[in-house]
Parts: C-alpha cells; structure tokens; sequence
C-alpha cells in the first residue's frame, strides 16, 4: 500500500503543479495582451515565465518518477498475484 500512497502523493503534486503552471501563463499572456507598450512589467514577466519553466521541468521530473511508480505497483501486483495462483 505503501507504493499506492507515494503514486497518489505524486499524482496530487503533478497535478498542483501542472495547475499553478497553466494559471500562471494565462496571467502572462493577459499581462501581455492587455499591455501593448513596453512597461516595468517586463522583469515580472521574465520572473514567470522562469518560474514557469522550472514548474515545466518539476513537472518533467514528477511525471517520470510517477511512471516508475506505476510499473514498480504493476510489478508487485504481478509477483503477488503470481504467488496466490501457485498457492
């Protein structure tokens, strides 16, 4: 159950992740659209699309730490499914 509770866990984050990610390149683009002329907004701008990048990446990383995850809870189904039909 264990492994179930850290797939879980990773889920959640993934997907807070993935949601503070979305929400912030829409601000970037209303921030954007909304202003056509070049303003001190710029360095903010910059921070998140930063900032959205490094989210990308946590993202990446989480994504693929959930895939093992996934096959490391098949894997220990199988052998324990396995171990029931010897039985």
């Amino acid at each position: 159950m264990e492994l179930e509770e850290q797939v879980t866990s990773l889920e959640k984050e993934l997907e807070n992740i993935t949601e503070a990610g979305l929400e912030m390149e829409r601000m970037l683009r209303e921030m954007l659209s909304s202003n056509s002329e070049v303003n001190p907004l710029a360095q903010s701008v910059e921070n998140l699309q930063t900032r959205l990048d490094t989210q990308q990446a946590a993202n990446e990383s989480l994504t693929n730490a959930l895939n093992l995850k996934a096959q490391e809870v098949r894997a220990i189904y199988t052998i324990y499914y396995l171990q029931i039909d010897f039985i």
